[in-house]
């Protein structure tokens, strides 16, 4: 399929009646530049329904809407057709291959009152289409992705909203069913823009809402892969290769684009040379390939033949900066004044990488190969989401727990954790609430009185027996014949309650 990251996509508007053929080119001027009108022969001898002042109209005319859509279907972005949902669904069911190959479908009936989202809502965004169709009409627009309808997080569009390279699809189906379903699922995000969620939905793309979308409660941000462990799934932000990824729990790792990779070669390198020790050089410190934006040198270096096929055969932006620019650089932790004798710096690579990454961090110093050298800086991104916080251990800024109000003698832990109180009803394992559930999957220590836990232990205790550590503590302090039974999840306790 094309590619769908462009803003001015190709479209088709396919018409069988006049009302359709009027409806068409209401929205032509409107949806962008590469629009194009398929009129059925009846519709186009309808001359009275063209504006004769519009000179730059062009519409074609076609005998079969089934021999047009074969056509049209590999060579247009986005199919918007002036039919019944129906005889939509007949017409393109023989064409469907798969939603990242498919063109966005978009089906409008004749009096322009609907304008539904049918194939391909996300990848090929016919929901942003139908969404604006229905606003240039006057209409309704019909979007029924789950993730829109929830108003939760869109993990197929991840990547294309946020310019992030996706490095496996594979389990984009089974993550996005946890996600609406409301399974707990991890995010582990540890660079970029991190504050993607909070920002206003992009243009098109969900239903009009001045309000800033708040956080899905069921994503919970982890600071490390082993707290991933027990989520329905994982969802990791980074640019470099994370070790200790759960095998059993379905993830998708987004590359962003935050990376710049600084160079410094002698005259003449060879493009295979170069190419050969950056990828080796990445690898070993565990850089993510994918998050390279951003190519530096000196300026004395732009016409370097190596360092243009590397940035044009990777699609990096290509930046030079001046000597006395790099020179000027500091915190420099690696110069050399061989360097600086031979091109008037002490540092190319390093200081061109931080200076590219505007004002960033050098994650890895400067690499030493046969006249040659790189450095890798990354762009600071923002602060954290407002989100749910990890369901153990802190942030740098201190603990997860607020007040000051602790028990007479007790102590503290090094980890505060996080304590959630679960009713649980009669305590029978089907009368059970599936979030209640999900947290019992995720805690390390649940605590009951003990009347109740004796008798409905036997019915819950299977839905937590695959954490071997789970422990159980028993509370007798309750004389409460109302309180029913209740949990309460523990996590990162150094030391265990007694």
């Amino acid at each position: 399929m094309k590619n769908n990251k462009s803003t001015n996509k190709r479209i088709a508007l396919v018409v069988l009646t006049r009302a359709g053929l009027a409806l068409a080119l209401r929205l032509q001027p409107e949806l962008g530049t590469d629009v194009h009108i398929y009129a059925s022969q009846r519709a186009y001898k309808v001359q009275d329904a063209i504006d004769e002042r519009e000179t730059n109209i062009s519409i074609t005319s076609f005998e079969t809407v089934a021999s047009l859509l074969s056509q049209l279907w590999t060579t247009y972005d986005q199919i918007v057709l002036f039919l019944a949902l129906g005889a939509v669904v007949r017409l393109i069911a023989p064409l469907l291959q798969h939603k990242h190959k498919d063109p966005g479908i978009v089906a409008i009936d004749d009096t322009g009152r609907f304008a539904i989202s049918v194939v391909s809502g996300h990848i090929g965004d016919a929901n942003g289409l139908a969404i604006r169709c229905a606003e240039l009409l006057g209409g309704t627009p019909v979007v029924t992705t789950a993730s829109d309808v929830h108003n939760t997080l869109a993990v197929d569009l991840l990547a294309q909203t946020n310019g992030w390279y996706l490095e496996d699809a594979s389990a984009l189906t089974t993550v996005s069913a946890a996600i609406v379903n409301g399974e707990l699922v991890a995010v582990l995000e540890d660079c970029g823009e991190l504050d993607w969620w909070g920002n206003e939905p992009p243009k098109g793309a969900y239903p009009k809402d001045t309000q800033r979308r708040p956080w899905p409660d069921n994503l919970i941000h982890v600071t490390n892969p082993l707290e991933a462990s027990n989520f329905a799934a994982l969802l990791v932000i980074a640019d470099r290769l994370i070790e200790g990824l759960p095998h059993d729990v379905p993830t998708l790792v987004y590359r962003p684009p935050t990376l710049v990779l600084g160079i410094g070669c002698r005259r003449g390198i060879p493009f295979s040379t170069l190419d050969t020790f950056v990828k080796e050089t990445l690898a070993e410190h565990r850089i993510a390939f994918q998050s390279i934006v951003v190519l530096a040198t000196a300026d004395i270096k732009a016409d370097e033949a190596a360092l243009q096929m590397l940035a044009q055969c990777y699609s990096w932006s290509f930046e030079t900066h001046a000597v006395q620019t790099l020179k000027a650089t500091t915190a420099i932790p690696n110069p050399s004044k061989r360097v600086e004798r031979l091109v008037g710096t002490p540092s190319v690579s390093e200081a061109a990488a931080l200076l590219s990454s505007n004002g960033g961090e050098l994650i890895v110093p400067k690499q030493k190969g046969e006249g040659m050298t790189i450095a890798v800086a990354r762009k600071i991104g923002n602060e954290l989401p407002n989100a749910p916080a990890p369901l153990h251990g802190c942030y740098k800024s201190g603990s997860y727990m607020t007040g000051n109000r602790v028990p007479f003698g007790y102590e503290l832990p090094e980890h505060a954790g996080h304590l959630a109180i679960i009713g649980l009803g009669p305590g029978s394992r089907d009368l059970i609430a599936p979030r209640a559930i999900q947290m019992m999957q995720v805690c390390d220590m649940i605590i009951g009185v003990v009347m109740l836990v004796s008798t409905a232990w036997r019915d819950w205790s299977s839905i937590c027996s695959h954490r071997s550590k789970k422990r159980l503590l028993v509370m007798v302090c309750c004389r409460s014949r109302r309180l029913r039974l209740s949990l309460v999840s523990l996590r990162s306790t150094r030391r265990q309650l007694s």
